[in-house]
């Protein structure tokens, strides 16, 4: 066995897992992409091939391979993760364009007034941090005021540590969405937990924290909070963008509509999905 040649041990993975088998064989290693076409013929030793039979294992048990790794990609930012946090998905990434757009405009239109922006919820800090380094690149970042929520004060060491890591101005308070926040915020932001206790996805996540997936019996419950909460902090013209399930637009529609927001807009990811929801508090921006 330790001469076993790592194209050959990738081609006899399931074919399913290969890519991700790939990825673990060179991360595990420190290979770039040219070391392994030059060393995929290379038998492996012994205790290389033990190592990786062990990460094969798990990834075919059905663990996340950003655990397995300890990193997750998030638009240009690689991030720590570990299984207290849900690892970021690529159609979140989507919606820091919106956002970003919606910082750029407000700030072209009166740049004397610093712009407050809260994430509730933020897991690993992916969605703060990645605005964060586009205002950066943009000039913005000193025109803003960011902060960041989370009830998980394992999840909150992982998105303080990201932070510290990516050195972005981020202030990290532990707390049940926006409770106990004092207001007013020009942008709030949140992708929290849409599934229903009992959807059908969830048999497939188990690896990852129910907290961060499950919001109770209709899966609307987390929304509506933040909804509610969002109605009285958000300052005049202010904006509460949402990620929400694909089956969930209207039903957040009516949410946003029955605490007075106007100006209500869904947007589809790349998908074609119903992905995203923005409401803005009545009044001047």
């Amino acid at each position: 066995m330790k001469n076993t040649l790592p194209e050959h041990w990738l081609a006899a993975q399931p074919a399913a897992l290969r890519i991700d088998c790939q990825r673990l064989l060179m991360e595990r290693f420190g290979w770039t992409l040219t070391d392994w076409v030059t060393r995929r013929r290379h038998p492996l030793t012994g205790r290389q091939l033990s190592l990786i039979e062990q990460d094969a294992a798990r990834l075919a048990a059905g663990e996340p391979l950003a655990y397995l790794l300890g990193t997750a990609a998030f638009r240009e930012l690689t991030l720590a993760v570990n299984k207290t946090v849900l690892i970021p998905r690529p159609e979140t990434e989507e919606l820091i364009d919106h956002v970003l757009g919606r910082c750029q405009r407000r700030l072209a239109a009166a740049p004397e007034a610093p712009l407050r922006i809260v994430e509730a919820g933020t897991g690993s800090g992916a969605i703060i941090l990645a605005l964060a380094a586009d205002l950066r690149s943009n000039g913005l970042l000193n025109c803003t005021e960011l902060l960041a929520t989370e009830l998980s004060g394992a999840a909150l060491t992982v998105a303080r540590g990201n932070g510290a890591m990516l050195d972005l101005p981020v202030r990290w308070v532990q707390g049940d969405w926006l409770k106990g926040l004092a207001g007013p915020f020009d942008i709030i932001i949140s992708n929290p937990p849409y599934l229903a206790a009992d959807d059908p996805h969830l048999p497939t996540l188990t690896q990852e924290p129910r907290a961060a997936l499950v919001a109770g019996p209709s899966g609307l419950e987390d929304l509506a909070q933040l909804i509610d909460q969002g109605a009285t902090l958000l300052a005049p013209g202010g904006e509460l963008w949402l990620e929400h399930g694909n089956q969930q637009r209207d039903a957040v529609r009516e949410l946003f509509e029955l605490h007075g927001f106007t100006t209500i807009a869904g947007y589809i990811d790349s998908y074609g999905n119903d992905r995203f929801s923005c409401g803005r508090r009545p009044g001047a921006a």
